[in-house]
């Protein structure tokens, strides 16, 4: 006589939708904080991508010659260069919201500690962003004063101010790499993301 798998399947069935019901039991405690990291790190991408493109077309206004022609083309690119800064400060932005997110999730202190070190890291790129307008800004003053034959403005002031603005960005990029790798450190240290 066969008996009945009736029950057996019943129990089994019982088991497997108890456990689906609590499968975030099975997921990793950290899993919340790792994907705020990596929502970040989508974000800190597209930011590198579009400060990569900045940092070309910079290399292009260094080239450019102290004519009427050359700040004319100058003014053309820091133009559309506060476009692609707008979008990597927003893409900064949400980056520092998710490492903020962070602070908030039931995990262990140690990745909370490695957010608020890379959200520090987004803040000083953040002040990059600022500070690379500031350097358009009297870049712009330089180029309208050579289309207009510098009567207005004198070249050598407008070229002090550029010197002091591009050593303060040289300032906050080793500020932002000490941090970045003083944040990389911790989250290897700590064996985080795993």
């Amino acid at each position: 006589m066969r008996k009945s798998q009736g029950p057996v399947v019943a129990l089994l069935l019982a088991a497997v939708l108890t456990l689906a019901g609590c499968s975030q039991w099975l997921e990793s405690p950290a899993k919340p904080a790792n994907d705020a990291i990596a929502v970040a790190n989508g974000h800190l991408e597209k930011a590198a991508s579009l400060e990569e493109q900045v940092q070309t077309k910079v290399a292009d206004l260094e080239s450019l010659p102290a004519t009427k022609d050359g700040a004319s083309q100058g003014l053309e690119i820091t133009k559309g260069l506060r476009d692609t800064i707008a979008s990597e400060k927003t893409e900064l932005a949400s980056a520092k919201d998710a490492m903020d997110g962070v602070a908030k999730l039931e995990v262990a202190d140690d990745y909370k500690k490695y957010a608020e070190l890379e959200s520090k890291t987004i803040d000083t790129r953040i002040t990059m962003t600022d500070t690379t307008l500031r350097l358009f800004d009297a870049m712009d003053v330089l180029y309208n004063s050579l289309q207009k034959g510098g009567t207005k403005v004198e070249p050598q002031q407008i070229q002090a101010v550029i010197a002091q603005v591009k050593q303060e960005l040289t300032d906050l990029s080793t500020q932002a790499s000490d941090e970045a790798q003083a944040a990389a450190d911790y989250f290897t240290s700590k064996g985080l993301g795993k």
